[in-house]
């Protein structure tokens, strides 16, 4: 048996999608290594299928969205991006605090109530969480990817969209599986 040499795979998708109020949550796109070679607006410089399903994800669920940069921290999908290459790992702890804490104050301002969807690989998400810990007010923060190894990130967005569908059937009427 695998429950004897696996722990269970952690997918919280239902949190992930509908906030504890029943509206979308403003989710959290971590940016991705894979980038267009010019300047172009932050929701289409990075080229990843994880980013670009996870942008799916949110427009989907016409929730607001924002993206996570380890250069630029929380990015509106608008702005203009010159290309980069900076991972967030490379940074010394204190900059990774600094970052974290920057991007969860403008998370907060944000945010609106909603609860804050992070989709973002551990190394990304683990220094927000930190953060928002030591805040007065915690936002209402999930992570679905925390304690996923990086091929199990596609599989838990090919399984969004069954629970999507058993959340909203009108719009899987209009939205066919990928």
């Amino acid at each position: 048996m695998q429950g004897e040499f696996f722990e269970p795979a952690t997918l919280i998708l239902r949190d992930a999608l509908v906030g504890k109020d029943g509206r979308a949550p403003l989710m959290v796109i971590g940016c991705g290594r894979d980038k267009l070679s010019t300047a172009e607006p932050a929701r289409d410089i990075y080229i990843s299928d994880r980013f670009r399903s996870s942008l799916a994800l949110a427009d989907d669920l016409a929730a607001p969205f924002v993206i996570l940069s380890a250069k630029h921290g929380i990015v509106e999908p608008d702005r203009v991006l010159e290309p980069y290459d900076l991972d967030l790992s490379t940074l010394s702890d204190a900059d990774q605090q600094s970052w974290a804490q920057r991007a969860i104050d403008q998370l907060a301002q944000q945010a609106g109530g909603r609860t804050v969807s992070v989709l973002a690989i551990g190394a990304y998400a683990r220094p927000l969480l930190e953060a928002n810990q030591a805040m007065p007010q915690a936002l209402d923060i999930i992570v679905p990817w925390l304690h996923l190894e990086t091929p199990d990130h596609k599989v838990w967005l090919e399984l969004r969209y069954q629970v999507h569908k058993s959340l909203n059937t009108t719009w899987v009427q209009t939205h066919p599986p990928p």
